[in-house]
């Protein structure tokens, strides 16, 4: 596996690298890389997935779920859990050799981009560095490990939600200002709305309105990029879900004022102002049903206790999972 020869990006599991979505991690005798998935973690464990698999001088990418949790239950048993209905891997920090941060990662190529992709990399960085300070900023994905080969766009982390706004500003001010420099090809377009299609039931021509105005992600001169403002507040995630009680499917009607506010561009999302408040952690969703404003949602009507600052708050919300979907309605 190619990585970075430098040690910047990296960290021992001493260390106090706060461990969110994103960060990437290597265990004691193994050569697999785990993404970390999620912001709140039980403690002493984190949760973890199996993404970049060596294979002698090359690269395997485990990209869904399935294909995740299939290696894990032949190369790590002893990590698998049930948490719902749902397996997950849970590892013990005292198994985690080396740490990945993906600030560390974002300033190196800040200072000293290394190609023409990492230059443009760096020019958005910049952008973003105008709302959001630096050490909230970070890399993740194949450009945390320094991979090439496999960095065709850039996935950024900020890992404090009171920069939200300020951000989104920003980012639609040189949207404006510079179209051409942020415009998405009709290419992009068409092979996004092949991922997005079964999440968003929406007609094409009404995707390419919708997507073409969204912020967080997009293009910018030529490289794709995605954005994730992480729930959390001072380096913690602003809540802690203390149990889950699944409730059934739910298909029901939304309305959403057009109008932005902090945690519908967060991950997770939450939107308060439908009917039954709706959370989901997938990109898709995020500001999406703002600018959809109208529509039929499906998902799994939950009944959670949540720990806010120490307070815990119990409520019913719509969470937005692999198989939710929203359709437009007229």
């Amino acid at each position: 596996m190619r990585e970075s020869s430098k040690t910047f990006n990296t960290a021992s599991a001493s260390s106090q690298v706060i461990l969110y979505e994103g960060v990437l991690i290597k265990l004691k005798n193994s050569e697999d890389i785990f993404y970390v998935k999620g912001i709140s973690h039980p403690q002493g464990y984190v949760i973890a997935f199996p993404r970049y698999i060596k294979q002698g001088e090359k690269v395997r990418i485990l990209k869904t779920y399935k294909e995740q949790i299939l290696y894990a239950k032949e190369k790590y048993p002893e990590f698998i859990k049930k948490l719902d209905d749902k397996e997950i891997l849970l590892i013990p920090m005292s198994e985690i050799e080396k740490i990945y941060d993906p600030v560390e990662r974002a300033a190196e190529i800040r200072r000293k981009p290394e190609s023409p992709d990492e230059e443009i990399v760096a020019e958005l960085i910049d952008i973003l560095c105008e709302a959001v300070p630096q050490n909230y900023v970070g890399i993740v994905g194949s450009r945390l490990l320094g991979l090439r080969g496999f960095d065709h766009d850039v996935d950024i982390v900020v890992i404090d939600y009171r920069y939200a706004i300020p951000l989104y500003d920003i980012l639609i001010t040189y949207k404006r200002k510079y179209k051409k420099l942020f415009a998405l090809s009709h290419k992009d377009i068409s092979d996004m709305y092949k991922v997005h299609c079964q999440s968003l039931r929406i007609p094409f021509e009404k995707y390419v309105r919708t997507v073409t105005r969204r912020v967080l992600e997009g293009s910018f001169k030529g490289l794709k990029y995605f954005i994730r403002i992480l729930l959390m507040y001072r380096h913690r995630p602003v809540f802690r879900i203390v149990s889950i009680m699944k409730l059934g499917k739910i298909l029901t009607y939304a309305k959403f004022s057009p109008k932005i506010d902090t945690v519908s561009v967060t991950c997770p999302c939450l939107y308060f102002d439908a009917n039954v408040p709706i959370v989901s952690e997938r990109g898709v969703f995020t500001e999406t049903l703002r600018l959809l404003q109208h529509v039929k949602v499906c998902g799994d009507l939950e009944e959670v206790v949540l720990d806010v600052d120490g307070e815990l708050v119990r409520l019913r919300w719509i969470y937005l999972g692999p198989d939710a979907y929203v359709e437009e309605v007229s």
